[in-house]
């Protein structure tokens, strides 16, 4: 029941941030950033996600579901790119490869996703690390190793950021 609920205020708080007139919304740019849900413990570098992150990369997509995504992004690891997969087969698009450890990658997405609201799945070491990237100020530090319910949304307008941080 908690889960129900709390997508759907999810949801409304998300119809409620994009109500705004075409104008300001052509200006806008929302950047959905999440660090992989729950990996196996494969003794792997490249591990998949266990039964609860599979169960949180569904959860991601249901309350995402009215955020009007256009693109997923994701560092080239298996729990990464199965955290977006559900959103990506609910969207009808094609997860899109970034590096994280090149310095210009955000520049790349923002530039290629245009106006667009994107998501941006990464790791507890690099998430923060491109949020205050995109806000121009060191607010965030890396996640706790098992600190996977945090969704970050990044509004830019014009030269203004804002981030709000959100458990699910």
């Amino acid at each position: 029941m908690f889960m129900k609920t709390s997508h759907l205020l999810f949801s409304i708080l998300l119809l409620l941030c994009f109500a705004c007139n075409s104008k300001v919304e052509a200006q806008t740019k929302t950047i959905f950033l999440v660090r992989h849900a729950e990996k196996a413990d494969d003794g792997s570098k490249d591990p998949d996600l266990n039964e609860a992150g599979k169960v949180r990369a569904e959860s991601l997509a249901t309350i995402l579901s009215t955020a009007s995504i256009e693109f997923v992004y994701s560092t080239n690891y298996k729990r990464t790119r199965q955290t977006g997969l559900p959103l990506a087969k609910q969207i009808d698009k094609e997860i899109i490869t970034y590096d994280p450890r090149d310095a210009s990658a955000l520049d790349k997405i923002i530039e290629e996703s245009g106006t667009s609201r994107i998501l941006i799945v990464g790791h507890s070491n690099t998430i923060p690390g491109l949020v205050n990237q995109l806000i121009e100020d060191e607010m965030y530090s890396q996640l706790k190793e098992m600190e996977y319910d945090k969704l970050f949304i990044v509004t830019l307008s014009g030269d203004t950021s804002d981030c709000i941080v959100i458990k699910f």
